[in-house]
């Protein structure tokens, strides 16, 4: 029995234009009420003329630490891919003059999805519409001495900056025969009020801690 074997070659891929992603956001709610997050909505286009793949679930940018590997698994070992897709939360005062008495700025976070995330690449033509939900913690900015501050509660501008990196895209388009979607893309801004929790509120907890 003679065994041929004949070698597999991909096709070269024209690499993904990073400004053929386009990104608007929506909020579920423009009022947010401490300690509850604000629930996002983001609407990802495609503006050029090749299929862009994107990678997700989308992570906050601080998922980008040193060293920090989404492809790992125990049963494969560390991968030889690292990156991903990542959310840059930013929320600023709606006026200078407001700005200038902040003594410790805004912050915003994208939560971890609960249970297993099912990471996948997803296949974005021409032309198409992608939509992925992302929860966020949203913490207003703070006035007043060091000893004395308090929250600025009030309005505030929201807008993301969503990014997607891989440590050999290059190699993963030449063996997958796909573009990777890799770049930044700035969504518009909208306004939320961030609002103080209820004097009266009472909050609880109950469940099981599971390992």
């Amino acid at each position: 029995l003679a065994l041929f074997l004949i070698p597999f070659v991909a096709a070269p891929v024209a690499a993904a234009e990073a400004g053929d992603l386009k990104l608007l956001i929506s909020v579920a709610s423009p009022v947010v009420t401490a300690p509850f997050p604000a629930r996002l909505t983001l609407h990802l286009h495609n503006s050029g003329k090749q299929t862009l793949w994107i990678y997700t679930p989308v992570r906050d940018a601080s998922a980008f630490l040193p060293g920090y590997n989404p492809f790992a698994t125990e049963e494969l070992g560390p991968a030889t891919t690292s990156g991903g897709s990542t959310l840059q939360v930013q929320l600023q005062p709606p006026d200078a003059a407001r700005a200038a008495t902040e003594q410790s700025p805004a912050e915003g976070k994208v939560f971890e999805s609960v249970g297993l995330p099912h990471p996948k690449l997803v296949a974005l033509a021409p032309g198409e519409d992608y939509e992925e939900k992302a929860v966020v913690s949203l913490l207003p900015a703070k006035t007043g001495a060091e000893d004395t501050q308090q929250f600025s509660w009030g309005r505030y501008k929201l807008s993301v900056m969503y990014r997607a990196e891989y440590s050999n895209a290059s190699d993963l388009e030449r063996i997958l025969g796909v573009g990777l979607w890799a770049g930044e893309a700035v969504s518009n801004t909208i306004e939320v009020d961030l609002r103080p929790p209820a004097a009266d509120a009472i909050c609880s907890v109950e469940g099981m801690v599971q390992d």
